[in-house]
Parts: C-alpha cells; sequence; structure tokens
C-alpha cells in the first residue's frame, strides 16, 4: 500500500512540475468547449433543451479528454531494449505504470479538469446534480480510465512484433474517439452504428460515465448497476487479453536473447 501510494505521489508530482503546459490545456480546452457549443447551438436552434443538455455533454466530455491522457514508456521500453532491465526489478512492470498513471490522471484532474469545469461552470452553467448519480459517476470514471489504460497497453504490445507502433496509437486514438460518443452519443448515430458501438469497449469509457451524470433517474434510460457490470467484464476481458499477449511477447523476448 506504501509503494502504491508513492508511485501515485510520484505521477502527481509529475503534473505539477509542468504547470506551464497545464494552462496552455486549459486554454485549448476551453476553446474546444467554446467550438462544440456554437456547434450544438447551431444544430438544434429550436431544442433548447437538447441544446443545454449536448453542450454540458460536450463539456464534460472534453474534461474527461483531459484526464484520460494515458502516458505509457511501454512501446519505447520494448524498441530500446529497456523492457529487460524494468523486467529484472522487483515489480510488476504494467501495474507500476497504471499506479504512475492513477497519479498522473489526478494531477490532471485538479491542474487542468477542476479549472476547466470552472470555466463552463460560469459561461454555459450546471443544474443541480444528484449526489448519487455524481459518486456513480466518479467510480464509472476509474472503472472507464482503466479500460483506456488497458487498450493503450493492448497497442503498445505489439511493439513485441514490430518495430514502432506510434501509428497503430494515433489510429487508436481516433477509433476511440468516434466509437465511445466522445463527441456524439451513440443514441444519436443510425441504428447500424448504435449497435456497433454498443459491441466495443469504448462507449464505456465516455457516453455511459457521462449520461449516468447528465440524465436523471426519471428519464434516463441508463441502468447504473448493469454500466458497472459491463465496466468490470470488459476489464476483465482486457485483463486476461494483455496477460496472454504479455507473456507471449516476454517469450519472444527471451527467444531473441533478452
Amino acid at each position: 500500500m506504501k509503494k502504491f501510494c508513492a508511485m501515485i505521489g510520484m505521477g502527481i508530482k509529475t503534473k505539477f512540475a509542468y504547470r506551464g503546459g497545464a494552462l496552455l490545456k486549459i486554454a485549448v480546452s476551453a476553446f474546444s468547449v467554446l467550438i462544440l457549443t456554437l456547434f450544438w447551438k447551431a444544430l438544434y436552434p429550436e431544442d433548447v433543451e437538447m441544446q443545454k443538455y449536448m453542450i454540458r455533454y460536450a463539456a464534460l466530455s472534453q474534461i474527461l479528454s483531459i484526464i484520460y491522457n494515458v502516458e505509457s514508456k511501454l512501446a519505447d521500453d520494448i524498441r530500446t531494449g529497456n523492457i529487460v532491465i524494468a523486467l529484472l526489478k522487483p515489480w510488476n512492470y504494467l501495474f507500476v505504470m497504471l499506479q504512475e498513471n492513477i497519479g498522473k490522471m489526478m494531477g490532471d484532474l485538479f491542474l487542468v479538469g477542476l479549472p476547466v469545469f470552472f470555466i463552463c461552470f460560469l459561461a454555459i452553467g450546471f443544474e443541480s446534480v444528484n449526489w448519487a448519480n455524481l459518486l456513480y459517476f466518479g467510480i464509472s470514471i476509474l472503472l472507464a480510465f482503466l479500460i483506456m489504460y488497458l487498450i493503450r497497453i493492448l497497442v503498445e504490445l505489439s511493439c513485441f512484433w514490430i518495430i514502432e507502433a506510434w501509428s497503430l496509437v494515433f489510429l487508436a486514438d481516433v477509433i476511440i474517439r468516434i466509437f465511445s460518443g466522445s463527441f456524439i452519443p451513440s443514441f444519436l448515430m443510425p441504428a447500424w452504428m448504435q449497435t456497433v458501438m454498443e459491441a466495443l469497449p469504448f462507449i464505456w469509457i465516455f457516453e455511459m460515465p457521462l449520461r449516468i451524470l447528465l440524465e436523471s433517474n426519471e428519464i434516463s434510460n441508463v441502468n447504473i448497476l448493469s454500466v458497472f457490470l459491463l465496466q468490470f467484464a470488459w476489464i476483465i476481458f482486457l485483463v486476461i487479453l494483455v496477460g496472454i499477449i504479455w507473456s507471449r511477447g516476454r517469450k519472444k523476448l527471451a527467444v531473441q536473447g533478452g
């Protein structure tokens, strides 16, 4: 537990060491929310309620994209061979990197996420939030972050077989953006697209946590327990998949003399 807290603390300190970059992120995020606000107002000029919902959805989605910023050095370590040294140390390489990322997520939340939320609150306002839903939202975000982390690790594990993974990481980020509902939620998509989105893990990263928070219990079609169960199911599936590929990658490394 002590080591766990120490690694999280290291991640937080890393983010607080670059406060200038945080100011730039705040400016870019606030500008992005402004653009999306104009977009949704233009798209629904007569439907005020839909405007409000989608503007708040866009603002919170932008904040989530800030704190979901997974930073991994796995691909570089595999490419340079440093992974061999890391594997000799008395800890679980992937778990330690997860701890660092949790710390960095918390740093991004305090340095960038909360200031952006405050700016959005002043500019567009937020209706009173059900505190129970806020708690469920927080739990769902943590589960979503684990899904995001595991997907990123899966992509970077390809470096055991290919030289560079940056193009795959970029492609994965684009796919997540499209199919997670971070920009346009699934209920505004055609039926076939909704089916595709619901069959993939990405919708549980952005859209479902947001709908838990934004939709009241009276109008929501989201079953919170079902969201948690499906997020857990995807985490278990991805953990198993990462474990299999990680094990095969390490064997390949040993065969090559690493």
